[in-house]
């Protein structure tokens, strides 16, 4: 079996408890997730089955949508309110017109210090060990960006609640955009609740619940393919003559292309022959808007991850 499903992840319960879930079902030992999610938030949750799972990294990119709960007047060891409480004020004085001021300041690129309890790793370990032992760790930003943020619902009261609808790239944490909003509106703010609407081009009406994955059968029928997992990167088809070369790791020269998308040097994209099979992953070593300029032998992409030869694109 290979593919990817796509869940809606319970609370309480882990990204890595699904995987278990997946793999009692299908019997599929190498079973991976995209984009891990926290125990206290549901949604979107990529599970990747079989070969798949060496594509994990290039579905952990797509951007994310979340709607997320920002209760403020608290702050936490975590950032969220599942954790310890460190600081709590009075903060009914807080409108809806107060915190819609400061959203402007997290819109676009912004400089974000990840949580405590997270994967991040600083000198080889990840933070969520350190904060386990009580522990605070330096951590140093990390430049995210943040395409939407606007406020969908707002309740007024002591520890008055933000509702938030977020699109934001990967690696963007929405408990360090909470408390970062609690900052700048000097009342303090955690993580109330978070969902996850939308991974890449995967909405939660896309998703199946974990209890109708009970048998592999069941989840044949919510299996996607490769190609379509990976619609938010750019394509490139190739000539027949050129696919047996990249499947065996043959960069990609310009007299290669059949068709390309538009996508810059450094960019990930996906090859494709032209009956639609996904030959391989690449980085680009030229912008595609110039190959024109190129003779035929200039090498435009180097793959990273080649698929396996004449690997049918999905069951």
């Amino acid at each position: 079996m290979e593919g990817i499903v796509v869940i809606d992840k319970p609370q309480g319960v882990t990204s890595h408890d699904v995987v278990d879930m997946v793999r009692r079902a299908t019997g599929v030992r190498d079973v991976g997730h995209a984009g891990t999610l926290d125990p206290m938030a549901t949604g979107v949750l990529i599970v990747a089955i079989g070969p798949a799972t060496k594509l994990i990294r290039f579905l952990e990119t797509a951007t994310k949508e979340y709607l997320a709960e920002v209760e403020f007047g608290i702050e936490t060891k975590t950032d969220d309110v599942t954790g310890r409480v460190v600081s709590e004020s009075k903060a009914s004085q807080l409108g809806r017109e107060d915190v819609e001021g400061v959203l402007e300041e997290f819109r676009g690129e912004i400089d974000q210090v990840p949580p405590m309890v997270s994967a991040v790793k600083v000198k080889g370990e990840p933070l969520y060990r350190a904060a386990r032992r009580g522990e605070e760790v330096e951590r140093k930003s990390r430049r995210v960006t943040i395409l939407e943020l606007e406020m969908v619902d707002f309740k007024v009261g002591d520890r008055p609640i933000a509702k938030l609808r977020v699109v934001c790239s990967a690696g963007t944490y929405v408990r360090s955009l909470a408390r970062d909003l609690g900052k700048a509106v000097r009342t303090g703010a955690a993580l109330r609740s978070l969902r996850r609407t939308r991974s890449g081009s995967f909405a939660i009406d896309r998703a199946a619940s974990a209890s109708e994955l009970v048998t592999s059968e069941d989840v044949r029928a919510h299996l996607i393919s490769l190609t379509e997992a990976l619609a938010h990167l750019p394509k490139i088809s190739v000539v027949d003559r050129a696919v047996k070369g990249i499947e065996n790791g043959t960069p990609v020269k310009v007299g290669d292309i059949d068709s390309a998308e538009a996508a810059r040097k450094g960019e990930t994209v996906k090859i494709m022959e032209g009956r639609g099979l996904l030959l391989a992953i690449a980085e680009l070593t030229v912008d595609l808007g110039k190959i024109e300029n190129l003779g035929e032998d200039e090498v435009v992409a180097k793959p990273v991850r080649v698929l396996a030869r004449r690997r049918k694109d999905c069951l």
